[in-house]
């Protein structure tokens, strides 16, 4: 199974630290609070993840159902996008270097979701150019749904609250505590 990793380092103020992109960096002072945070971080990114995996499968079975119905041109724009959206996807799963790992992995999600919400609406053009108004019709809730997914997906990213259960907290907080 692919699982998103995301690493924890140590940094010159000797507390351990989980580096993202925007130069922004979580600072802990006890490793064990760094991993809990780290993990529900990952927890994030894999429920965005499995979206876009279960939605891939929908997203090309909907452009094959019409791929006869478009130009030569049209069918190579839209299938060199998908290539796109699976390139993308596959590198969130890719090991890169220990220090900029994290920002490969959120930024690939990032992409992957952009790319996405790109074909959906070049997809959605060219169903208007043919008037096909059942392409459109489901096209449209996609294209909505992508487009939350990725305005969310991007709060979650820059939070600096992340959505724990009272549970979570309440034991992060007393592990804080011991470690203090």
């Amino acid at each position: 199974m692919q699982n998103i990793t995301l690493n924890i380092s140590f940094s010159r103020n000797k507390k351990y630290a989980v580096n993202i992109p925007s130069n922004r960096s979580f600072e802990f002072t006890s490793k064990r609070f760094a991993q809990s945070w780290k993990k529900s971080y990952e927890r994030i990114l894999t429920d965005n993840v499995k979206v876009i995996n279960l939605h891939l499968s929908v997203i090309n079975q909907i452009y094959r159902l019409y791929y006869f119905e478009f130009s030569d041109s049209e069918n190579m724009n839209l299938t060199d996008s998908l290539n796109n959206i699976n390139t993308r996807f596959n590198f969130i799963f890719k090991q890169f270097s220990e220090g900029s790992n994290n920002h490969f992995v959120i930024r690939n999600v990032q992409a992957s979701l952009a790319s996405i919400v790109d074909f959906l609406s070049d997809l959605k053009f060219v169903a208007q150019g043919y008037k096909n108004y059942s392409l459109l019709s489901q096209l449209k809730p996609l294209l909505k749904v992508f487009s939350i997914m990725e305005r969310q997906l991007c709060k979650d990213i820059n939070s600096l609250d992340l959505d724990f259960s009272y549970d979570e907290l309440r034991s992060l907080k007393s592990l804080k505590h011991k470690s203090a």
